[in-house]
């Protein structure tokens, strides 16, 4: 059976030999933003392609990553799309919004397993993270504000302008 670690470097291979530009999100970006990672069995890899684009992004990924016709509309609809290696979710963003494509200008390369990999800033995960709302995302940027490695005012800034000043999201990130 294939590690998860030995996917994640197998992804990040294959949409570097596809030329298509990528970070990894979710919980293994946020290891490098807290000194508490948790753990994780998932993939969130953020493609700085629109959907228009998710048939080329899908058979650039690894042999082994199950996908249909039924996922490439998915991804028109939602801009994001859940896959599967065997038992390994591989959650794949799209850029919907030019927001996205500035995530690119800042995503991070950092030491992974032997080899590099590309994380989303800090900033921009806990914005997603916020955009998400759920309880457990709340936590994680708690811990990246108590681990020193976030910019509450950077969040707060990009929130609003994504969201509206006036959205409750933008209020709970500045009071972090």
């Amino acid at each position: 059976m294939t590690s998860l670690v030995d996917r994640v470097r197998a992804i990040a291979a294959a949409l570097d030999d596809a030329a298509i530009e990528w970070a990894i999100g979710g919980a293994l970006a946020l290891a490098y933003a807290t000194e508490e990672p948790r753990g994780t069995r998932d993939i969130d890899v953020n493609v700085f392609v629109e959907a228009s684009d998710a048939a080329r992004v899908f058979t650039a990924l690894p042999a082994g990553v199950v996908y249909g016709e039924a996922d490439v509309r998915a991804a028109l609809a939602d801009d994001q799309v859940r896959l599967w290696w065997d038992d390994t979710p591989i959650d794949v963003f799209f850029a919907a919004s030019p927001f996205h494509l500035e995530v690119a200008t800042r995503r991070r390369t950092v030491p992974f397993a032997g080899s590099s990999i590309r994380i989303l800033a800090p900033e921009d995960l806990a914005v997603f993270k916020a955009m998400f709302d759920r309880p457990k995302d709340w936590v994680d940027i708690d811990e990246m504000a108590a681990s020193g490695t976030l910019d509450r005012a950077v969040c707060t800034q990009r929130l609003a302008v994504l969201l509206g000043p006036d959205d409750p999201r933008v209020a709970r990130i500045a009071g972090i």
